[in-house]
């Protein structure tokens, strides 16, 4: 059984047994692929081209409402679509040789597997692309599900995808924590009634991830706290 630290100080011991993750930020260090991506669709539409900086706070968006961010026009712009479509193909021939695990999260994943907690993954990046990244990661058959853009009812934070993904380890979302390196994958947790990790070695720093029930700066120590 793990124990959790409250928002009020209290110790309550939570039977967690299923953990949902986030993708890029948390299993994945993608922000250089996703930068790459992410200009050379701007580019395709005479925008001016976003540093890294502005692609680590962008990232909690989902990807069209990122994407007018970068190129300045609003969300409901069309121009937004195409470019969210251009984002996924340049994303596609450029994750293979830019992203790829954090160090310590493959034994991460293979110890929570082992100790007997099923996994599954909800993000807002392209269904499709995350588990081939998973797979070629060697990773994949460690998730009940994998879950993104193209599989979801509506973007995180909206809850129903990781309510697919409880469903898909046969447990109750009140049994399920949700793991994010976001404040959106807070609200996430809160909206689903998961509860909610924070990982510090993602797209946030650690002064920035408030409200979580716990943080964690090492993989080590999230398999520690579910043993």
């Amino acid at each position: 059984m793990s124990t959790v630290s409250m928002h009020d100080g209290r110790t309550t011991p939570r039977p967690i047994r299923a953990v949902v993750w986030d993708f890029d930020g948390t299993l994945v260090d993608s922000p250089v692929a996703v930068q790459a991506a992410t200009n050379a669709a701007l580019a395709e539409l005479g925008c001016v081209a976003v540093d890294l900086a502005g692609v680590r706070a962008g990232m909690v968006l989902a990807t069209v409402p990122r994407m007018a961010r970068h190129a300045g026009i609003p969300a409901d712009d069309p121009r937004a679509r195409q470019l969210n479509d251009r984002f996924y193909v340049h994303a596609q021939a450029l994750f293979p040789s830019h992203a790829h695990p954090f160090a310590g999260v493959p034994e991460m994943l293979t110890a929570i597997s082992a100790a007997g907690l099923p996994q599954a993954v909800v993000t807002n990046n392209l269904g499709g692309m995350v588990r081939s990244t998973l797979e070629r990661a060697g990773v994949r058959q460690l998730f009940s599900s994998v879950l993104g853009d193209g599989d979801l009812p509506a973007a995180k934070p909206d809850p129903r995808g990781a309510w697919m993904a409880a469903a898909a380890c046969a447990v109750e979302p009140s049994a399920c924590v949700y793991v994010g390196d976001s404040v959106v994958d807070r609200e996430t947790a809160r909206a689903a009634g998961m509860q909610a990790f924070g990982v510090t070695w993602g797209t946030t720093s650690r002064a920035a991830m408030t409200g979580f029930d716990r943080l964690f700066d090492h993989p080590a120590e999230v398999v520690a706290a579910l043993g």
